[in-house]
Protein backbone atom coordinates (compact mmCIF):
# COMPACT_ATOMS: atom_id res chain seq x y z
CA UNK A 1 0.00 0.00 0.00
CA UNK A 2 1.35 3.41 -1.04
CA UNK A 3 0.11 6.81 0.16
CA UNK A 4 1.29 10.04 -1.45
CA UNK A 5 0.71 13.63 -0.36
CA UNK A 6 2.29 16.66 -2.01
CA UNK A 7 1.81 20.44 -1.87
CA UNK A 8 2.70 22.31 -5.06
CA UNK A 9 2.78 25.57 -3.11
CA UNK A 10 5.19 24.35 -0.42
CA UNK A 11 6.96 21.98 -2.82
CA UNK A 12 6.99 19.34 -0.10
CA UNK A 13 5.03 16.29 0.89
CA UNK A 14 5.09 12.79 2.30
CA UNK A 15 5.33 9.31 0.84
CA UNK A 16 4.31 6.26 2.90
CA UNK A 17 4.81 2.62 1.95
CA UNK A 18 3.11 -0.08 4.03
CA UNK A 19 3.86 -3.79 3.59
CA UNK A 20 2.20 -6.64 5.53
CA UNK A 21 3.50 -10.22 5.94
CA UNK A 22 6.09 -9.80 3.22
CA UNK A 23 9.41 -11.57 2.75
CA UNK A 24 11.81 -10.38 5.46
CA UNK A 25 14.76 -11.27 3.20
CA UNK A 26 13.49 -9.18 0.26
CA UNK A 27 12.42 -6.10 2.19
CA UNK A 28 15.20 -6.42 4.74
CA UNK A 29 17.76 -6.08 1.96
CA UNK A 30 16.02 -2.95 0.63
CA UNK A 31 15.68 -1.33 4.05
CA UNK A 32 19.24 -2.02 5.24
CA UNK A 33 20.67 -0.82 1.93
CA UNK A 34 18.65 2.38 2.30
CA UNK A 35 19.87 2.84 5.88
CA UNK A 36 23.50 2.00 5.05
CA UNK A 37 23.67 -1.26 7.04
CA UNK A 38 23.73 -3.73 4.12
CA UNK A 39 27.31 -4.80 4.93
CA UNK A 40 26.50 -5.42 8.60
CA UNK A 41 23.16 -7.27 8.45
CA UNK A 42 21.51 -9.72 6.08
CA UNK A 43 18.03 -11.17 6.63
CA UNK A 44 17.80 -14.68 5.15
CA UNK A 45 14.22 -15.74 5.93
CA UNK A 46 11.09 -14.90 7.92
CA UNK A 47 8.20 -12.44 7.69
CA UNK A 48 8.25 -8.66 7.92
CA UNK A 49 5.63 -5.97 8.46
CA UNK A 50 6.96 -2.53 7.63
CA UNK A 51 5.86 1.10 7.44
CA UNK A 52 8.23 3.45 5.63
CA UNK A 53 7.67 7.20 5.69
CA UNK A 54 9.60 9.62 3.47
CA UNK A 55 9.60 13.41 3.45
CA UNK A 56 9.48 14.84 -0.06
CA UNK A 57 11.69 17.92 -0.37
CA UNK A 58 12.78 20.02 -3.36
CA UNK A 59 16.13 18.22 -3.38
CA UNK A 60 14.63 14.71 -3.17
CA UNK A 61 13.41 12.10 -0.69
CA UNK A 62 14.49 11.97 2.95
CA UNK A 63 13.68 9.06 5.24
CA UNK A 64 11.45 10.19 8.09
CA UNK A 65 11.10 6.84 9.87
CA UNK A 66 10.57 3.16 9.27
CA UNK A 67 8.70 0.80 11.57
CA UNK A 68 9.75 -2.83 11.28
CA UNK A 69 8.16 -5.92 12.83
CA UNK A 70 10.12 -9.13 12.18
CA UNK A 71 8.58 -12.57 12.80
CA UNK A 72 10.50 -15.89 12.90
CA UNK A 73 13.34 -14.43 10.86
CA UNK A 74 16.92 -15.58 10.45
CA UNK A 75 19.80 -13.10 10.24
CA UNK A 76 23.49 -13.10 9.46
CA UNK A 77 25.44 -10.46 11.37
CA UNK A 78 28.88 -9.64 9.99
CA UNK A 79 30.64 -9.69 13.36
CA UNK A 80 29.01 -12.85 14.74
CA UNK A 81 30.22 -16.34 13.72
CA UNK A 82 26.78 -18.02 13.94
CA UNK A 83 23.39 -17.00 12.52
CA UNK A 84 20.78 -15.23 14.64
CA UNK A 85 17.63 -17.37 14.53
CA UNK A 86 13.96 -17.07 15.53
CA UNK A 87 14.44 -13.31 15.46
CA UNK A 88 11.25 -11.52 16.56
CA UNK A 89 11.38 -7.76 16.95
CA UNK A 90 9.36 -4.55 16.90
CA UNK A 91 11.50 -1.47 16.25
CA UNK A 92 11.49 1.99 14.72
CA UNK A 93 14.41 3.54 12.83
CA UNK A 94 14.50 7.29 12.23
CA UNK A 95 17.00 10.08 11.65
CA UNK A 96 17.42 10.41 15.43
CA UNK A 97 18.17 6.75 16.11
CA UNK A 98 16.67 3.33 16.75
CA UNK A 99 13.95 2.48 19.26
CA UNK A 100 13.70 -1.21 20.14
CA UNK A 101 10.34 -1.87 21.76
CA UNK A 102 10.76 -5.65 21.74
CA UNK A 103 13.48 -7.99 20.53
CA UNK A 104 13.74 -11.69 21.29
CA UNK A 105 15.98 -14.13 19.47
CA UNK A 106 18.11 -17.28 19.70
CA UNK A 107 21.83 -17.46 19.04
CA UNK A 108 24.05 -20.55 19.17
CA UNK A 109 21.85 -22.29 21.81
CA UNK A 110 21.46 -19.04 23.76
CA UNK A 111 18.49 -16.72 24.25
CA UNK A 112 18.59 -12.91 23.94
CA UNK A 113 16.03 -10.25 24.91
CA UNK A 114 16.64 -6.54 24.29
CA UNK A 115 14.79 -3.24 24.51
CA UNK A 116 15.70 0.43 24.65
CA UNK A 117 17.10 3.19 22.46
CA UNK A 118 20.17 3.99 20.39
CA UNK A 119 20.38 7.72 19.67
CA UNK A 120 22.47 8.57 16.61
CA UNK A 121 22.43 12.36 17.13
CA UNK A 122 24.15 12.15 20.53
CA UNK A 123 25.78 8.74 19.80
CA UNK A 124 24.41 7.34 23.07
CA UNK A 125 22.86 4.08 24.22
CA UNK A 126 20.08 3.30 26.68
CA UNK A 127 19.46 -0.45 26.41
CA UNK A 128 18.33 -3.32 28.63
CA UNK A 129 19.84 -6.70 27.77
CA UNK A 130 18.83 -10.06 29.21
CA UNK A 131 20.47 -13.19 27.85
CA UNK A 132 21.06 -16.82 28.80
CA UNK A 133 23.72 -19.32 27.70
CA UNK A 134 25.73 -16.85 25.61
CA UNK A 135 29.30 -17.71 24.64
CA UNK A 136 31.31 -14.64 25.65
CA UNK A 137 33.86 -15.14 22.87
CA UNK A 138 31.17 -14.70 20.20
CA UNK A 139 29.95 -11.35 21.53
CA UNK A 140 33.13 -9.46 22.39
CA UNK A 141 33.37 -8.24 18.76
CA UNK A 142 30.07 -6.39 19.28
CA UNK A 143 30.63 -5.49 22.95
CA UNK A 144 34.38 -5.39 23.66
CA UNK A 145 33.50 -4.43 27.25
CA UNK A 146 32.45 -8.06 27.79
CA UNK A 147 36.06 -9.15 27.26
CA UNK A 148 36.86 -9.57 30.94
CA UNK A 149 40.49 -10.65 30.99
CA UNK A 150 40.60 -14.22 29.71
CA UNK A 151 37.14 -15.19 30.94
CA UNK A 152 35.49 -17.65 28.55
CA UNK A 153 32.43 -19.88 28.60
CA UNK A 154 28.63 -19.59 28.52
CA UNK A 155 27.11 -16.82 30.64
CA UNK A 156 23.75 -15.40 31.67
CA UNK A 157 23.57 -11.59 31.48
CA UNK A 158 21.22 -9.01 32.98
CA UNK A 159 22.66 -5.66 31.93
CA UNK A 160 21.87 -2.01 31.44
CA UNK A 161 23.96 -0.55 28.61
CA UNK A 162 24.33 3.23 28.63
CA UNK A 163 26.78 5.92 27.62
CA UNK A 164 28.48 6.58 24.31
CA UNK A 165 28.25 4.09 21.47
CA UNK A 166 32.05 4.20 21.17
CA UNK A 167 32.49 3.44 24.89
CA UNK A 168 29.36 1.93 26.45
CA UNK A 169 28.97 1.62 30.21
CA UNK A 170 27.74 -1.79 31.35
CA UNK A 171 25.99 -2.27 34.67
CA UNK A 172 24.33 -5.40 35.97
CA UNK A 173 24.86 -9.07 36.71
CA UNK A 174 26.86 -11.87 35.13
CA UNK A 175 26.37 -15.55 35.97
CA UNK A 176 28.39 -18.52 34.76
CA UNK A 177 28.21 -22.25 35.42
CA UNK A 178 31.22 -23.81 33.73
CA UNK A 179 34.03 -21.84 32.08
CA UNK A 180 37.59 -20.67 32.61
CA UNK A 181 39.46 -17.53 33.66
CA UNK A 182 43.11 -16.54 33.51
CA UNK A 183 44.09 -13.97 36.17
CA UNK A 184 47.45 -12.16 36.01
CA UNK A 185 49.77 -13.41 38.75
CA UNK A 186 48.23 -16.87 39.10
CA UNK A 187 50.28 -19.82 37.82
CA UNK A 188 47.37 -21.74 36.32
CA UNK A 189 43.99 -20.91 34.75
CA UNK A 190 40.85 -21.29 36.83
CA UNK A 191 38.51 -23.95 35.42
CA UNK A 192 35.07 -25.50 36.04
CA UNK A 193 33.91 -22.07 37.17
CA UNK A 194 30.73 -21.07 38.94
CA UNK A 195 30.48 -17.29 38.95
CA UNK A 196 28.14 -14.60 40.21
CA UNK A 197 29.51 -11.11 39.57
CA UNK A 198 28.31 -7.52 39.40
CA UNK A 199 29.74 -5.33 36.65
CA UNK A 200 29.79 -1.53 36.71
CA UNK A 201 31.90 0.02 33.99
CA UNK A 202 35.37 -1.46 34.41
CA UNK A 203 34.74 -2.76 37.93
CA UNK A 204 33.90 -6.44 38.30
CA UNK A 205 32.84 -7.50 41.80
CA UNK A 206 32.70 -11.24 42.43
CA UNK A 207 30.02 -12.30 44.91
CA UNK A 208 31.58 -15.70 44.42
CA UNK A 209 33.89 -17.37 41.93
CA UNK A 210 34.59 -21.02 42.58
CA UNK A 211 36.11 -23.84 40.58
CA UNK A 212 39.42 -25.67 40.27
CA UNK A 213 43.02 -24.52 39.89
CA UNK A 214 44.86 -27.50 38.45
CA UNK A 215 43.40 -30.23 40.74
CA UNK A 216 42.71 -27.97 43.71
CA UNK A 217 39.25 -26.54 44.47
CA UNK A 218 39.21 -22.81 45.22
CA UNK A 219 36.88 -19.98 46.20
CA UNK A 220 37.36 -16.28 45.34
CA UNK A 221 35.60 -13.09 46.44
CA UNK A 222 36.61 -9.55 45.64
CA UNK A 223 37.01 -7.02 42.86
CA UNK A 224 38.89 -6.57 39.59
CA UNK A 225 39.11 -2.89 38.61
CA UNK A 226 40.10 -1.99 35.05
CA UNK A 227 40.31 -4.67 32.37
CA UNK A 228 43.24 -3.32 30.33
CA UNK A 229 45.49 -2.70 33.35
CA UNK A 230 43.62 -4.56 36.10
CA UNK A 231 43.95 -3.82 39.81
CA UNK A 232 43.09 -6.85 41.91
CA UNK A 233 41.50 -6.92 45.34
CA UNK A 234 40.74 -10.63 45.71
CA UNK A 235 40.50 -13.10 48.57
CA UNK A 236 41.54 -16.55 47.37
CA UNK A 237 41.08 -19.79 49.31
CA UNK A 238 42.62 -22.95 47.80
CA UNK A 239 42.72 -26.50 49.20
CA UNK A 240 45.38 -29.11 48.43
CA UNK A 241 47.33 -26.75 46.15
CA UNK A 242 51.07 -27.37 45.76
CA UNK A 243 52.99 -24.14 44.96
CA UNK A 244 56.08 -24.22 42.74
Amino acid sequence: QVEFQYSLVKRSGQLQINATDTSAAFWGEKVFKLLGYADEFKVEEGKLRSDLSFIIQPDGLKLDYTKLVFTDSRWKVARLPYPVENFNADLTISSTGIEVRRLKTQYNQGQVSLNGRLLTVSSTLDLNLYATSLQLADWTSLLPELKIGELSGAVDLNLKIKGKISKPHLQGEIRMDGGSLTIPGLKAPLKALRVLAKISGEDLNFSYLEGRMEEAPFFIKGTISGFKDPKLNLNLAVKHFQPD
